[in-house]
């Protein structure tokens, strides 16, 4: 997570606001070591952190140089056995200009964390910069803790339930989704990506919404059921199976804790064509609304118990996921200085495609991101398209089947229509038909003119 800073910024008493998160949380000082044993988790008691910064005040090409520090820092590797888990830089481009970056393994982060992170630091540095000490309430557990609750009897009896669940829902699940590609599929899948965005408006978030209330479901069901049937329409396939995060923290007491609590669920629905919208969606509720009773599963358990045909070249149980966020990435005000979140070009792809519908104050952005060694950008293009066609299908009509929802943008219904039937060609007018045909029989007497079975005539 990086961060534009405009104003006067204080290097010290950032560090010093950080390496109090480090004491708050175990897991950002806990190391991951393993042994014929196996892996044990190390909290050191006495890690601090250092906040490196990098100078690029009088650089003429400082735009270029963050854009590459902050690809750098990306991909730099991790040693679980050794290094912290959180890293910090502030990258000085002016007197008061810069950028921060926060870095977490995801060993022991995830997005919600991220929040956490961010909104402690504030905290931290605005009390310090008044001269108090830390006003954040202690913790009541730490990370480490959630791991041995969750190896008790209680939890382990509850997750065999919920495994006895997921074994039911996904028996004979496809191994693969049948949307049609356009490259072969290559025998080790990478991480290669893209990403396009396409946004609809204020109207027809709210829609969508009413639509949900009327059916009393959430949008993040409405939208699942859409882009579920989408998925159907060009796959010919009717058993969609799609894969979504989960917070996980069901606990009030991992609420305020940095940690990798996030999960993921298989949702699996049937989209038949002659059933309507609104008794698809009905059955997406039923499947979202038991999946978060049973998302404590981890979803490696999940796996190992169902031991679904196993590939190098795609993702066990899904290969496609649907999220939806929130877009609370906002400024940050600090004594003296702001915070602006920076949007940083993803060219990585978790699965090989992925819908993240973000919820904004004048509408939904959709960001499709897309594996690039199995789809092309003007496959995918097309696809977002068409989702935004069906969206105001649906809404025009709910009761409709879903295998006659709209889907074709009008400059695809135009091309396939008429561009494609553009078939005259120009001829001579001077002669009749049957003088062409005449002038043609006299040219290639032999050619065959007529089939009908085993019949053939010649001209």
């Amino acid at each position: 997570s990086a961060y534009e800073v405009v104003g006067q910024f204080d290097v010290t008493r950032a560090e010093r606001a950080l390496n109090e998160i480090m004491l708050r949380h175990e897991v950002l000082r806990t190391n991951f070591v393993s042994n014929d044993a196996g892996t044990f988790q190390v909290i050191n008691e006495a890690a601090s952190l250092s906040l490196e910064t990098v100078d690029l005040r009088g650089h003429s090409d400082s735009a270029d140089t963050i854009a590459a520090l902050i690809g750098q820092e990306q991909s730099l590797a991790w040693d679980l056995s050794s290094d912290l888990m959180m890293r910090c830089q502030f990258i000085q481009t002016d007197e008061q200009e810069g950028v921060l970056m926060f870095n977490m393994h995801h060993i022991a982060s995830d997005g919600w964390s991220m929040g956490i992170l961010v909104e402690e630091f504030v905290t931290l540095y605005e009390a310090y910069g008044r001269g108090e000490e830390s006003p954040l309430v202690a913790l009541p557990i730490q990370y480490a803790d959630y791991a041995v609750w969750q190896r008790n009897e209680e939890s382990q009896a509850a997750q065999a339930q919920g495994l006895a669940y997921w074994e039911e829902q996904l028996a004979g699940l496809p191994p693969v989704h049948s949307m049609p590609l356009d490259y072969v599929r290559p025998a080790e899948q990478s991480s290669a990506g893209a990403y396009i965005e396409r946004k609809v408006s204020q109207r027809v978030k709210e829609e969508l919404q009413a639509l949900a209330l009327k059916h009393d479901c959430t949008l993040f069901m409405v939208l699942h059921a859409a882009f579920g049937a989408l998925l159907s329409r060009h796959s010919g396939q009717s058993d969609i199976v799609l894969g979504t995060p989960v917070a996980n923290r069901m606990q009030a007491e991992v609420a305020p804790l940095i940690g990798c609590f996030m999960n993921t669920l298989v949702l699996r629905s049937q989209c038949e064509a002659t059933q309507s919208f609104t008794e698809h969606l009905s059955q997406v509720r039923d499947v979202n609304l038991a999946a978060q009773q049973h998302q404590s599963i981890p979803f490696e358990q999940l796996v190992e118990r169902l031991q679904p045909e196993r590939s190098t070249s795609y993702s066990p149980l899904f290969q496609i996921m649907f999220s939806m966020n929130t877009n609370d990435t906002s400024a940050l005000t600090l004594s003296g200085a702001t915070l602006t979140p920076r949007v940083e070009q993803q060219g990585s792809a978790m699965y090989e495609l992925t819908l993240d519908v973000v919820q904004e104050d004048d509408g939904l952005v959709f960001h499709f991101e897309y594996n690039t060694d199995v789809f092309a950008a003007c496959t995918i293009e097309r696809l977002a398209a068409r989702f935004e066609v069906m969206l105001r299908s649906i809404l025009s009509g709910p009761e409709q089947p879903l295998g006659e929802l709209e889907i074709l943008p009008e400059d695809e219904q135009t091309y396939l229509l008429s561009g494609l039937n553009e078939t005259a060609s120009p001829y001579d007018t001077q002669l009749c038909v049957h003088e062409k045909l005449e002038w043609f029989a006299s040219q290639t007497p032999d050619a065959i003119a007529l089939v009908c079975g085993d019949e053939v005539l010649t001209y």
